[in-house]
């Protein structure tokens, strides 16, 4: 009976990890949208990169810094896409600046806080959300990745 118990709490954990972690491009745009960005769609930058179908950027009111979705075709070259950025953006941090790091088999994530910037890139099945801001405006971008339901 214990067993059938544990059975049930673990397939309720993966059904709501995986719902509470899908972000689609509709809701990316929604909900960047509500928030105050700036939506643009443009490829530009990414035209060699034939596994990228379409960029998709949050810019805020400031023009200060922008989010990025990524929309791939294929889910081994996202976890790649995501794995090259994670250590581009890895570069930039030292020991004693805040890191997490967390995979499961559609999400990953690399977030990072230095004194002077906002580093995250996350996967989520074949789609990545990138983000290199100034840490100055760290509560408008975690208020808008709470929008999205995103564990960051």
């Amino acid at each position: 009976m214990k067993k059938r118990y544990f059975l049930l709490l673990v397939l309720i954990f993966v059904l709501v990890g995986c719902k509470s972690n899908n972000v689609t491009v509709d809701d990316f745009i929604s909900k960047a949208t509500f928030n105050g960005y700036i939506v643009e769609s443009n490829k530009s930058g990414y035209e060699a990169y034939s596994n990228i179908l379409d960029v998709h950027y949050a810019i805020n009111r400031e023009n200060a810094y922008n989010i990025q979705f990524l929309e791939l075709n294929d889910e081994s070259y996202a976890h790649k896409f995501f794995l090259l950025n994670k250590e581009d953006l890895e570069t930039n941090v030292n020991s004693y600046d805040y890191e997490k790091t967390r995979n499961t088999t559609n999400y990953e994530i690399y977030h990072a806080e230095t004194i002077s910037e906002y580093l995250l890139v996350i996967r989520c099945n074949k789609n990545i959300i990138y983000v290199r801001a100034p840490i100055n405006y760290i509560n408008e971008i975690e208020e808008f990745l709470n929008e999205m339901n995103l564990d960051y």
